[in-house]
């Protein structure tokens, strides 16, 4: 993808993610389950702007929640519904083309996700998933303090995710 803006392209990666664990426990009363789980994904997430003078490149390697859970179980099949807190980093990597000096920044950034899934018991202890989760990192601003002095970038990031998982449960 690429958008071009007085002189400026901007390309953005497609997200892909790389793999990742989760951990959680439920408490079961009658057909309602409670919850509370986390994870933390590799990712390949990364923006580039090339404009006259300028090249920048802003990457996230990981995400990270912690989020409760409430579901509602039908035999071996239980929907549900998560939100929580949702973590990551961004690393901003600025050059100067003219000069070829250049400059890095890392910043955490903690944000919120929601969401909602199926999981099916596909044995006792074996668990299949799918869920779709929204995270916002919210407004995210970034200047420039090395060769690029006055160049800000201002970011939004948000995420539409996919997930299928497989879990043991204990």
């Amino acid at each position: 993808l690429g958008r071009a803006f007085n002189g400026a392209d901007f390309r953005q990666s497609s997200d892909s993610a790389l793999g990742g664990a989760h951990a959680g426990f439920n408490y079961q009363a009658g057909s309602i389950v409670f919850g509370i789980e986390g994870d933390v994904e590799a990712l390949d997430v990364g923006e580039t702007l090339i404009a006259p003078g300028i090249a920048a490149r802003v990457r996230r390697d990981w995400q990270a929640s912690v989020r409760g859970r409430v579901g509602f179980a039908l035999d071996r099949f239980m929907i549900y519904a998560t939100g929580g807190a949702a973590f990551t980093d961004f690393d901003y990597q600025l050059q100067n083309t003219a000069t070829g000096l250049a400059e890095s920044a890392d910043r955490s950034k903690t944000g919120w996700t929601a969401g909602a899934g199926v999981n099916f018991a596909y044995t006792d202890n074996l668990i299949l998933g799918v869920e779709y989760r929204y995270t916002d990192f919210g407004k995210l601003n970034y200047a420039a303090s090395g060769p690029l002095l006055g160049l800000a970038i201002r970011q939004e990031s948000t995420t539409h995710a996919l997930r299928a998982s497989v879990a043991y449960k204990f």
